[in-house]
């Protein structure tokens, strides 16, 4: 089966035939703008969502909550979870229940505290049984949440037994794209949606979905003009920061001295005015004034330096290591 045989949002119709397997529909939506193309409102397809992106913005039959550690300000989706009930699952890698103590006390709060954010019984919390899965998969491709919902479906099709095209799964609002992280995350749920084409999943993608790119093999996504033109750019830009960090720091030093002078001179024109000579008074007013100016410009360029470098290395993380060809970008 093709890569880009299913980048397409027609949604393919279950398998009816006498005997036949039931196709089972399950429609996997994160948050980018894809998820509108989700069949959400055709009750044939189940619904799997991720994190607090998904929980409120759409209907859903599981969500996934693979974090185990969580800011204080999450209580209130954290104690929506808890409420949740069956047929809705929440899915997630560790007991949420006795997670709810450890993230209690990472927030340096007691039970009374907990008992009053957290007021559900997690009856509808499933826990992943990772460890299997690593097994038969290895650990490494697991890099997002996404991974598992896509692992979950495909664990489902083999325990059927089912035959090919009693599977379809919809990939929605996904597209690991945007930054670094989401390069090792898209390699992840690139991998496992290759082992779903291999068992006979059909896949319904979005037309243009960021999950459809494919990445150079190795060395050549190295060795490309572009490739070559970044490495060579943050070689200079490296050089030139370091030397303007230098430069700063000269001037920071040397700004410090002439304050720590002037001041002293101060102290001493308004102890003893006639030992102290306005002209050089001035003179050493205009030299701070001509030094900090020229630390300010100098921090500046190193501001530059620096932010020039850092989208420099956004751009060769998305068109060398991100698998973007800038060429095709509309």
């Amino acid at each position: 089966m093709p890569r880009n045989g299913h980048a397409t949002i027609d949604m393919p119709a279950p398998a009816g035939e006498p005997g036949s397997v039931k196709t089972k529909q399950i429609a996997i939506l994160g948050t980018t703008p894809s998820r509108l193309d989700a069949p959400i409102q055709d009750p044939d397809w189940a619904i799997w969502t991720i994190g607090p992106g998904g929980k409120d913005a759409h209907r859903w039959d599981r969500l996934y909550e693979t974090h185990t550690v969580w800011p204080e300000d999450f209580a209130d989706y954290l104690n929506s979870l808890s409420n949740v009930k069956a047929p809705q699952i929440v899915r997630s890698i560790v007991p949420m229940k006795l997670r709810m103590e450890h993230w209690a006390h990472r927030c340096g709060k007691d039970a009374a505290w907990l008992a009053e954010k957290v007021t559900g019984d997690w009856s509808a919390n499933s826990v992943i049984d990772r460890e299997p899965l690593f097994d038969r998969y290895r650990k490494m491709w697991f890099s997002t949440s996404i991974c598992y919902a896509i692992v979950d479906a495909m664990e489902d099709h083999v325990a059927r037994g089912s035959v090919p095209k009693s599977t379809i799964i919809g990939m929605f609002g996904i597209d690991l794209e945007s930054d670094e992280e989401h390069i090792s995350q898209f390699i992840g749920a690139a991998h496992f949606l290759d082992i779903c084409r291999l068992i006979g999943i059909d896949l319904v993608l979005p037309a243009g979905s960021g999950l459809e790119r494919d990445l150079n093999p190795y060395p050549d996504r190295y060795e490309t003009f572009l490739a070559l033109t970044y490495e060579k750019k943050l070689k200079l830009l490296n050089g030139l920061i370091a030397q303007c960090e230098q430069e700063v720091e000269g001037r920071r030093m040397m700004l410090h001295r002439i304050e720590g002078a002037l001041l002293k001179v101060r102290e001493i024109k308004t102890a003893h005015p006639e030992s102290v000579d306005d002209q050089m008074m001035a003179a050493g007013e205009a030299e701070l004034n001509k030094t900090s100016a020229e630390f300010f410009s100098l921090r500046t360029r190193l501001d530059q330096l620096r932010g020039e470098k850092s989208a420099t290395e956004y751009y060769q993380r998305m068109f060398t290591w991100g698998m973007f060809d800038p060429s095709r970008q509309a």
